[in-house]
């Protein structure tokens, strides 16, 4: 492996591991306001929602 191909790979781990820890923030401030949140894909499915709304529909 090249020094350029070594040092991209550990930036995008690093960038990787920032995004991950980023969703777990937003995560956790979306299941403390006092809202149901909740998302859908296009054909239907939901993507996202949060504890509140998993709390009152049991999904």
């Amino acid at each position: 492996m090249t020094l350029a191909s070594s040092l991209a790979q550990e930036l995008i781990s690093r960038s990787f591991d920032e995004i991950q820890k980023s969703e777990v923030k937003l995560r956790q401030v979306v299941d403390k306001i006092p809202a149901l949140v909740w998302s859908n894909l296009a054909d239907g499915p939901n993507d996202f929602s949060n504890q509140r709304w998993q709390d009152c529909t049991g999904e």
